[in-house]
């Protein structure tokens, strides 16, 4: 998803670098997201967007760490395998956070491939799994043929290309 969302660049980029940190950043808060049943019931892209807003903290939340009378300390790991995954990537940014210039880089480009979550109407088709009043059921369409038209208009397809590829 991290890959359909910051697709990987092709020939020589200059900003390869932070874009692909960007890609795992995205990885990482998708993880955290899933694994941390805290977020149960906010699932969703634009939740990623807003912490990117906030990152500091959220990265602060997502390594582990806590204060407790007024010592940092490592809070238990409770949720198992995939939780310190999550830790051991957060903590890479955390420790980049000093390094402004690059920090700064790499949460921009994030903020990038996210963009399009800041959308309103975006965030809100993705939310649900509703069409005309009716929940939708990704896996009818194993069961019986289905097409499924997505109609966007010409001039949106450059600024809805992302929304568009996790559709395909």
């Amino acid at each position: 998803i991290a890959e359909i969302i910051a697709p990987i660049s092709q020939g020589d980029s200059k900003n390869k670098y932070f874009e692909d940190r960007a890609r795992t950043l995205i990885l990482t808060m998708i993880m955290h997201m899933i694994v941390d049943p805290r977020y149960r019931n906010q699932i969703s892209f634009a939740t990623i967007f807003d912490w990117l807003s906030f990152i500091k903290g959220t990265l602060w939340e997502m390594t582990g760490y806590a204060v407790e009378n007024g010592k940092t300390v490592i809070r238990p790991n409770t949720l198992g395998e995939n939780e310190r995954i999550v830790r051991q990537y957060a903590r890479q940014f955390w420790d980049l956070k000093d390094s402004e210039k690059e920090f700064g880089s790499v949460i921009s480009s994030a903020q990038r491939f996210m963009d399009i979550f800041s959308s309103p109407p975006i965030a809100k088709a993705m939310e649900t799994s509703e069409f005309n009043g009716k929940k939708f059921d990704i896996t009818q369409i194993a069961k019986k043929r289905t097409c499924v038209y997505i109609v966007i208009p010409p001039e949106k397809l450059k600024t809805h290309s992302t929304w568009l590829r996790l559709m395909i």
